[in-house]
């Protein structure tokens, strides 16, 4: 997402990951929104390679929801960058930017 007008923003992201090589194959998709300033969020989904997931009738993928709050002094981009340890493919990538009044944020534990 190009050309986001300054302002306070509450940014969201998904996308569906699916691996594409060998069945048995270990993996992680690892898969980051970037809005710039230093401002991510990561999540990964990995693959087990000592589980039979076709016995299992299970496929290898995921939808990946990320999210994060940032104040953009000017204009600026959004991207969701994704990569793999073995073949995958990302699709389906949507990011929502809804513009707010104010943003705050705090560092929590846990």
């Amino acid at each position: 997402m190009t050309n986001v007008v300054s302002g306070g923003y509450s940014i969201s992201a998904k996308t569906v990951v699916f691996t594409t090589g060998d069945a048995g194959s270990a993996l992680t998709i690892t898969c980051t929104l970037d809005a710039g300033g230093g401002i991510t969020d990561v999540v990964e989904f990995g693959v087990d390679a000592n589980i039979d997931y076709d016995s299992l009738d299970i496929d290898h993928t995921a939808s990946l929801s990320m999210s994060v709050t940032r104040s953009f002094p000017a204009t600026g981009s959004i991207v969701v960058k994704c990569r793999s340890t073995d073949a995958a493919t990302a699709s389906r990538t949507r990011i929502t930017a809804i513009k707010v009044d104010s943003v705050t944020r705090e560092n929590v534990t846990g």
